[in-house]
């Protein structure tokens, strides 16, 4: 029977706060959908539903990750109104939609808003995560492929910037464990420390099972580093055979191991001393000349052993006789051995890490096959460490301003000005670099647009139209010219209104000869619309993923995609782009049969 408002107020609000707490078991979002919906009937259920305790469950359940400082002051001004405090982080998440929402649809004011987003920090992460999901969906609106483009983007910059920060503590020598340190070059691929740690703690529960299923004496220090080794190769954690595999790329950053092709010392160790510690045991690294192995103290001794986690199949112990031979070898003062038995602090390791970095990108190889955009990150991630290190400001912002600006635009905004701007020192060259470098990026978001090119009726194809360039690589057509100022790479003709030149970006790797190995410019006889081939998905969306994966910046230029008939993939242009070429939206829909009034 229906309550009128008089009624309602003869229970007590203990029973009220009773049946709220009760809501908890719909399950989070429709127990807040119950509690806004009691808080509209009357005065006094609004009172009681905005008082009860469960919002502190609600809110609990609803966010697991916080910005520390943002935290602490909202449960300082909310210490007794958890409903509030509950308000307060949900306004954030719908600035964050917001945010990305206008930075996929407007260039201009994309600095304000990148900026805003960086003050939430990680307030901002987990909405961030929700639409960075690169799926198919009509549902989530015309722009669902830019908003998970930016939202992806600055993701990847919060990461950076935390990681700017904590390098800086680092040199300035504060402690941090290994697995941390390491972390700063994976957060150049977007992946935060959570996310390591979330992954080593599963590995070192695992470990810790197989370990007292296998082991009796769980006392024994030496006999525990051993299984742990022997443990880490039933993974994956295999030495590098050969020069080539020993260089990969992949091999330097924690968060891609184990490497199937084969894995590093530092990595290796790394890792070890991660599980080690997990376990119980005191262990760190230790940065020998030839390669790294880790420093384990000996339970209830004064004393401690050497594990050779790289050869742990052949010499896991290295005793102190091998380790004066392997010095020996090298030439180095025997006075100096010492200095290296000891463990090593996790800057000079980063530092290390960096600069083994900087040999495989000196020495890319065919076998590797380095993707583009792993390249470009691994540069990105050497120069700003070994910057830190050297004190060498100089190379990271020229490395910046030719490359980051337009792979990580967003990098500017949270990173460069909310991070490195601040903290160093004025009236520095460095200083003055960085200035110019946010002044001329906010300038490039005002600047006027570009000229329109229309279309000659005899073009056949169009900007976004997935092709198959020269019978072998896939590519996006990302914009033509018939003005004569473009030149084909493939036959050297000009443009032309008779022979277009069209821009492709290609799914290629970076150890092509061309700077930007990711362009290319050639003539519509090089080239045909590629139909996606059966790949188990409906209508050959496959192919959408495949395309996606290796040409990650599509996003920046494109709204979202289609799937003709026919099964040729085509990604819309937005606003920016379709201003460019602003008849290239209507071939589009000719050439995929879609109705000129139909949304897309």
């Amino acid at each position: 029977m229906d309550l009128t408002a008089q009624q309602t107020e003869w229970m007590p609000t203990e029973i009220y706060d009773a049946i709220f707490c009760a809501l908890v078991f719909l399950g989070t979002n429709d127990a807040i959908k119950t509690l806004f919906t009691c808080r509209l009937t009357c005065s006094y259920l609004k009172s009681v539903a905005e008082a009860s305790l469960v919002w502190e469950t609600l809110y609990k359940r609803r966010w697991k990750q916080h910005d520390r400082e943002r935290e602490q002051k909202r449960r300082a001004k909310f210490a007794h109104d958890p409903f509030q405090r509950f308000l307060h982080r949900a306004w954030i998440d719908h600035r964050v939609r917001t945010m990305v929402y206008r930075m996929s649809l407007f260039k201009k004011g994309r600095f304000a808003r990148a900026q805003i987003l960086g003050d939430y920090g990680e307030d901002a992460l987990e909405q961030l995560r929700k639409l960075a999901n690169f799926d198919p969906s009509p549902t989530r609106g015309s722009h669902w492929l830019s908003d998970a483009y930016w939202a992806t983007q600055t993701i990847g910059a919060l990461e950076r910037r935390a990681a700017m920060n904590r390098l800086s503590r680092i040199t300035n020598g504060e402690h941090f464990e290994l697995e941390e340190g390491l972390s700063v070059l994976s957060s150049f691929f977007g992946v935060g420390y959570s996310e390591i740690k979330e992954k080593l703690d599963n590995m070192a529960e695992r470990c810790k099972e197989d370990l007292f299923l296998t082991l009796r004496d769980l006392s024994d220090t030496q006999t525990i580093c051993i299984a742990i080794c022997d443990w880490m190769r039933s993974q994956g954690f295999v030495p590098s055979g050969s020069r080539e595999t020993y260089l990969d790329l992949d091999n330097h950053f924690i968060h891609k191991m184990p490497n199937e092709r084969g894995n590093l010392p530092l990595t290796m160790v790394a890792v070890f001393v991660a599980l080690a510690r997990r376990l119980g045991l005191d262990a760190r690294p230790v940065s020998f000349p030839r390669h790294v192995h880790a420093w384990v103290k000996v339970h209830d001794k004064d004393e401690s052993i050497a594990v050779d986690v790289f050869n742990s199949k052949e010499r896991p112990i290295l005793t102190p006789d091998l380790l004066e031979a392997s010095f020996r070898e090298l030439h180095m003062a025997p006075e100096r051995l010492s200095t290296f038995l000891q463990p090593t602090s996790t800057g000079l390791m980063l530092e290390r890490a960096a600069r083994n970095v900087a040999s495989s990108l000196r020495t890319l190889t065919p076998y590797s096959k380095p993707r583009y955009w792993d390249v470009v990150r691994s540069c990105y991630a050497m120069v700003s460490v070994l910057s830190y290190f050297a004190n060498a400001s100089e190379e990271l912002l020229r490395h910046l301003t030719k490359r980051i600006q337009y792979v990580f635009p967003v990098d500017i905004p949270i990173v460069i000005n909310l991070e490195l701007y601040p903290n160093e020192p004025r009236d520095t060259n460095a200083s003055k670099a960085l200035a110019d470098i946010i002044r001329h990026h906010k300038i490039q978001e005002y600047g006027p647009p570009p000229k329109s090119l229309l279309r000659i009726p005899t073009m056949p194809y169009f900007v976004g139209l997935v092709v198959i360039h020269n019978g072998g690589e896939m590519c996006v057509i990302i914009g033509w010219n018939i003005d004569g100022t473009w030149k084909s790479d493939d036959d050297n003709r000009r443009s032309s209104p008779e022979e277009p030149v069209y821009e492709l970006s290609c799914t290629s790797t970076a150890s092509e000869i061309r700077e930007d190995a990711q362009i290319r410019r050639t003539t519509q006889k090089y080239m045909k619309p590629f139909p996606a081939p059966d790949m188990g998905n409906p209508k050959g969306w496959g192919l959408y993923y495949v395309v996606t994966d290796l040409i990650q910046d599509l996003g920046r230029i494109f709204r979202s995609a289609v799937v003709s008939d026919d099964r040729y993939l085509w990604f819309i242009p937005n606003d920016e782009l379709a201003a460019r070429y602003p008849d290239d939206t209507a071939a589009g829909r000719k050439f995929m049969g879609i109705a000129p009034d139909s949304a897309i």
